[in-house]
This record gives structure tokens, sequence and C-alpha cells, in this order.
């Protein structure tokens, strides 16, 4: 049998067999089938490997009786990808606004406890002056003694742009804690934030900037010691 019998791209299983006493050369065509890997696919491998699909076939002679259904499915997925950038933002906005919430929340807490510095200072001790102002009043005394300062103060990057997190140990009767960066290890300082946790998000950083971080607690004799200082490059 000639080559060009043949048709590349087509598999050919071939081989003998007796009909009727006599030898027969037989010859049967493996069909190829498409597989669909898709599903079961993350998100951007699946994409890529549709846009792969389009790019092979887009303009090809061979493929003209199916155009319209290439430009269809190059249509679904450029708004697939916009609708996963827009996602994207979306998400990276309200882990912004998740940062900017909670350092509002510790911001009130922080003040609050100042003007209950200042409340405590009016009464004098008397209870019902600070109910008065809206305060709890406690039961117990809270033991004396000056705050030591934050140990182990751990500065990493964030997922966001321009954004530093930060964690410390907490503090023994530290009601609140006062975060300043600089971006040189001896100032000078700026006041980032008055957390109420042992975790802060330092945002409005320069990308590509090293910046340097350090913490105090504030108790009710007003800040303790700095910690140590850490220092990242801001993502």
């Amino acid at each position: 049998m000639s080559l060009s019998h043949y048709n590349a791209g087509l598999t050919y299983n071939s081989g003998i067999r007796y009909a009727d006493g006599a030898l027969v050369f037989v010859e049967r065509i493996i069909m190829a089938r498409i597989r669909l890997p898709f599903t079961g696919l993350a998100l951007d491998p699946m994409i890529a490997a549709l846009q792969h699909i389009v790019a092979s076939m887009d303009g090809k002679p061979a493929f003209a009786s199916l155009q319209a259904q290439v430009t269809a499915l190059q249509a679904k997925l450029t708004a697939l990808v916009a609708k996963k950038v827009a996602q994207k933002t979306a998400e990276d906005d309200a882990k912004q606004f998740l940062i900017e919430r909670e350092q509002l929340a510790d911001e009130a807490v922080a003040l609050a406890t100042m003007l209950g510095s200042g409340v405590e200072n009016v009464a004098q001790g008397n209870g019902a002056v600070m109910v008065d102002a809206g305060y709890a009043v406690r039961t117990a005394p809270v033991p004396g003694g000056p705050l030591l300062a934050p140990a182990n103060l751990r500065a990493t990057m964030s997922e966001l742009t321009g954004v530093i997190n930060l964690r410390w140990r907490s503090v023994e009767r530290a009601a609140s804690y006062v975060a300043e960066r600089a971006t040189d290890p001896n100032g000078p300082w700026t006041q980032i934030g008055l957390p109420v946790r042992v975790t802060f998000a330092a945002t409005g950083l320069v990308s590509g900037t090293k910046y340097y971080f350090r913490v105090a607690g504030i108790g009710p004799d007003g800040p303790g010691p700095w910690s140590d200082i850490a220092e990242k490059m801001a993502p």
C-alpha cells in the first residue's frame, strides 16, 4: 500500500487474518477523539487552556465553519477575565475596608480609654461620678507598677500594596497601644495608630520603601517603654 494512503494525525491498526482459507490484509482506522480536561481545573489553568484553543483555531481555514463559535468563546473568555479582575479588585477593597474599620475601632477604644483617665481625675474615686459619665466601675483595683515594653514585634508584608502587618506580645495592664513608623531607625517617628489589639496594619506606605516600626503599651499611668524596632520593605 502506498504511503499516500495514510493521513497525518490518524492512527492505523493493521494486521492479517484468514478468510475462506486465504490470507487477507485488513486495516482499521482508530479515530482520535478530543479530550476535555476542563472539569475540575482551577480557574486560571482553565482560562489558559481555553485561550490556547481560541488562539490555535482563530483564522485557520480548516476551522472556518467553526469561526462563529470560536468568536463566541473568545467573547465569553474576555468577559470571564474581566469579571475575575473585578473580583480581585473587590476582594482587595474589602480587605482594605476591614483594615480601616479595625483601625477606627481601635482608635475609638483608645480615645475612650484616655477619656476614662480624665473622668477618673474628675471623679477623685467617686464611683457615682464615673457611672454618671457612662463608664463601668471596677470592683478590684488594678495592680500598679510600670508597664513592660511589648516583646517580639514582627512586621510582615500584606497581600495588599503599601500595607505591612504588625504583631507583638501583649503587655500586662496595657489597655491599648501606640504604634509609630519611620523610614530611618533613628527617626523622626510618626504615630500611625492606637490599636487595642496586639495586631495592627500599617497602611498608606510607599511600595519598595523600607520602614521601621515600634510600639508601646498604654496603661493607667500613660505609655510604657518602646518595643524593639522591626523593619520591613513595603510591598
